[in-house]
């Protein structure tokens, strides 16, 4: 397996991360009351892109523990996905059909992380088992 398709769903995480968050900032989506546009958010989305973003560079330029702070990042931002659809159920003030969409998007992207951790498992396996067979010439040392 290569990396490049785990680095894909990793920007694919991030794009859902901050739409999701831009859209639940909206008052359209009945948690806030003022202008998504604030500086919380933007804040907010610059930290999200730098958390992303510097372990994914290193990942890209072949550091490979990278990819475990990546997933301390996807499962930080899964918490916070999940508490956005309770937050949603519990303060919303959006209808039914907004608070729905943003659910499925919300779950979606959940599953994206999902996705990507089992992809990021294998490249690791992956990587411990062309390591293995390199030191011990055969497939499993356990």
């Amino acid at each position: 397996m290569k990396e490049r398709p785990v680095l894909k769903w990793a920007l694919v995480s991030l794009v859902l991360f901050l739409g999701i968050n831009l859209i639940m900032s909206l008052p359209i989506a009945g948690v806030v009351e003022r202008n998504g546009l604030s500086s919380e958010l933007l804040a907010s989305s610059a930290i999200v892109v730098v958390l992303y973003l510097v372990p994914f560079l290193a990942a890209a330029l072949g550091f490979g523990p990278a990819y475990y702070v990546l997933g301390i990042v996807m499962v930080m931002y899964s918490v916070g996905l999940a508490g956005g659809i309770v937050t949603l159920w519990t303060q919303g003030t959006a209808g039914f059909f907004i608070n729905g969409i943003l659910t499925l998007a919300s779950v979606f992207a959940l599953l994206v992380n999902l996705y990507w951790l089992v992809l990021a498992i294998r490249l690791r396996n992956e990587r411990r088992l062309k390591r293995d067979m390199d030191r011990y010439g055969h497939k499993e040392m356990r």
